[in-house]
């Protein structure tokens, strides 16, 4: 089996290689000492090598090895997608309803399985198998966080991963929100599609120019005008694109296209609408500006004065303080 530091190229002809698609896989989604149904590759000297033939295993020894050599993806190609997607949905089907496995397990499990189907949806927004996946990991990250007072923390709390800031933020966004529906006592309908917006708000920004993509990293003060009327076009786009999704209702639309706005804005918001805002807006400091929860609040509650409903800003606060998350 060629786990080695110098791993032998796949047998794959040079014109097979360059008409396949890779897609990365996160490192921790891969068990140890299980029988793969797909072939694993990782990237090595700009070239995609067969890691893992199909029905081997990774020895744990392996596996640890390359975790500590900070190996954080491999690579599976286009025509194994199904059966990479049933293994993930195995782990997380046994890891979920096992009780002896521990809730920091579960979240890594659920934030794995979550952020490689958020991937592919936003790849591909139109598809309607790709929201479907999408669908299922709202639901679970919401049965996550309702059967379980430790994950809310623990979610928002977990490994970041600098190349998939924008899905971190997207899972995150769903987390607050879902928690604050909660304690609003929304119905457990609204408090869903709450989950699912939160993860599919941001799907805009890859239609965007290239050389504008990124602009979420950006603290909007600095952006030139030109820039921030493409930034300002990423809920219009990202809700263009969801439309042709016969499975996408016109509330996940109506949401997502307000989800850069507030009262200031508005003058008037549903309370899903703003619960949807005002997480959004706050999570962008956390992750994209690296701000602590609690230089973020305290940013906020100076400059976002008027901008949402004093009782929704408490309890978020209240939130936060419950959790020790300032």
């Amino acid at each position: 089996m060629p786990q080695s530091d110098n791993p032998r190229k796949s047998t794959l002809s040079i014109k097979d290689e360059l008409s396949m698609m890779y897609t990365p896989v996160r490192i921790s989604t891969i068990r140890p000492d299980g029988a793969l149904s797909f072939d694993l590759y990782i990237l090595f000297k700009d070239q995609y090598v067969k890691y893992t033939p199909k029905g081997e295993m990774i020895k744990n020894e392996v596996h640890s090895k390359l975790k500590k050599q900070k190996v954080a993806k491999f690579f599976i190609t286009e025509e194994d997608e199904v059966n990479y997607q049933q293994f993930l949905d195995a782990v997380l089907l046994e890891t979920i309803e096992n009780p002896d496995i521990a809730i920091g397990e579960k979240i890594n499990v659920v934030d794995d399985h979550a952020s490689h189907n958020l991937t592919q949806a936003y790849k591909d927004p139109s598809n309607p198998e790709g929201f479907k996946k999408t669908e299922s990991a709202a639901k679970n990250l919401h049965s996550l966080i309702t059967q379980n007072k430790e994950a809310f923390k623990e979610m928002l709390t977990r490994e970041v991963h600098d190349n998939e800031l924008l899905i971190h933020h997207c899972l995150n966004v769903s987390t607050y929100a879902t928690k604050l529906a909660i304690l609003h006592e929304c119905k457990e309908e609204d408090q869903v599609i709450l989950s699912l917006v939160g993860l599919l708000h941001d799907i805009g920004h890859g239609q965007l120019e290239e050389n504008h993509r990124h602009l979420f990293l950006k603290n909007k003060s600095e952006m030139s005008e030109e820039e921030k009327k493409s930034y300002d076009l990423h809920p219009e786009k990202g809700v263009e694109l969801l439309s042709k999704n016969p499975l996408i209702t016109k509330e996940i639309t109506d949401l997502i296209s307000i989800h850069e706005d507030n009262l200031e804005k508005k003058g008037k918001l549903t309370l899903m609408e703003e619960i949807l805002s005002l997480t959004n807006n706050f999570d962008k400091l956390v992750t994209f500006r690296k701000m602590s929860f609690k230089e973020a609040l305290s940013l906020m509650s100076r400059e976002s004065l008027g901008c949402y409903n004093m009782e929704l800003f408490n309890k978020f606060k209240q939130l936060l303080k419950l959790e020790k998350l300032l």
